[in-house]
């Protein structure tokens, strides 16, 4: 197959897994080409067989400037539609041959525009289960901000789920990344995708016997989506008084290699992220044979097997502090949930595996005989 990859995403996760996918298919003898508005860093290349960049030049806002704010909400999502709309006449060109398109999400608009233009058949990979900060009102805090500024808010998620919901309905099949998430798109677009997972380089992100150097790992940012209030609260409340790494975006960025070295050095990573669509940073670190403590939502549900990888937790800071501790003192408990993490990964995670499930579902629904995952 001949297939043309699209994605606007900034460095993180569904951008690594994009890269992933596309690897995966490109040695497994396909035609695979980027087309994209991001910079593309050197190590990207390989994941390609050719990669065409496109400039877009998005506004800085962070607050305080109105103009900026307008700007971004109106000309620039205009200019984003008419660019998207110039990669998709390239794809479309008779000439190149494209068996299909690969559509990854947004950080601009969650569902590209590219959707809308495309006439090879589109696969939508959805990473969330939903643009959220149109679909989870608590992402408004409405307390002190004026009624001006209210109104304009309102309207202007009513537009960009509008906008979502135009792109979306344009795709040809719907790919999620999880099963929760497959469940929440169904119930806000009354579409139901098929699941394929990302994956882990489980020959990378391997075992290797290091000192341990710290209790419990947490990984994310401060805000309340990351968990990072609720992680603090468990803190307090436990008896071990357990040496804690935190790794926060808003201070710091690691590279593969750092995290490599990070995972190998501690003993539990507690994920408690809201609504984690996945969760990569939880599957490398189980590859790693580091059990995963997680709270029972999400994506967690998926990655962790309760009780022989991990535990499954309800969102409860007693429930938390207790099971921590529990580990911290059992040794033995922990290390053989460190070794069966390992064995899942590495059977049932691998990017080979899921590489080849990818390859199996866009041949089957380019060939009209695939039965849903």
């Amino acid at each position: 197959m001949k297939i043309a990859f699209y994605h606007e995403l900034h460095k993180g996760g569904a951008r690594r897994g994009t890269n992933e996918f596309a690897y995966q298919l490109k040695k497994r003898g396909h035609s695979v080409d980027l087309f994209t508005i991001e910079d593309v860093v050197r190590e990207e290349k390989e994941f390609y067989t050719n990669i065409f960049s496109y400039k877009f030049y998005p506004k800085k806002w962070v607050g305080g400037n109105v103009r900026a704010r307008l700007y971004k909400d109106t000309i620039e999502l205009f200019k984003l539609c008419l660019l998207n709309k110039k990669i998709a006449n390239v794809i479309n060109e008779s000439s190149k041959h494209y068996d299909l398109a690969y559509v990854a999400a947004s950080q601009y608009i969650e569902s590209p525009f590219i959707l809308n233009f495309l006439k090879v058949p589109s696969f939508f990979y959805c990473n969330d289960p939903y643009y959220r900060i149109i679909y989870e009102p608590e992402l408004f805090k409405a307390e002190g901000v004026n009624f001006f500024k209210r109104k304009y808010e309102q309207l202007n998620r009513l537009i960009r789920k509008y906008l979502d919901i135009w792109n979306i309905h344009r795709a040809s099949y719907i790919i999620s990344i999880s099963k929760f998430t497959r469940d929440m798109f169904a119930r806000v677009y009354g579409m139901r995708g098929d699941v394929i997972h990302y994956g882990v380089n489980t020959s990378y992100f391997d075992y290797k016997k290091t000192k341990k150097e710290f209790d419990l790992l947490f990984i994310g940012s401060y805000d309340f989506l990351d968990g990072y209030p609720f992680f603090e609260n468990v803190i307090k409340k436990m008896k071990t008084n357990p040496k804690v790494r935190v790794v926060a975006f808003e201070n710091e960025w690691l590279s593969d290699n750092q995290l490599l070295e990070l995972y190998r050095k501690s003993r539990i990573f507690v994920a408690v992220s809201y609504k984690e669509p996945l969760g990569m940073v939880p599957m490398e670190i189980l590859s790693c044979g580091v059990p995963v403590v997680a709270v029972n939502e999400g994506g967690h549900r998926e990655t962790v097997i309760d009780g022989k990888t991990g535990y499954l937790i309800k969102r409860d800071v007693s429930l938390f502090a207790k099971k921590l501790d529990f580990l911290l003192r059992h040794k033995s408990v922990l290390d053989a949930m460190g070794k069966q993490a390992r064995r899942n990964m590495v059977e049932n995670w691998d990017w080979k595996v899921k590489g080849m499930v990818l390859e199996q579902y866009l041949t089957a629904k380019l060939n009209k005989n695939a039965t849903p995952y």
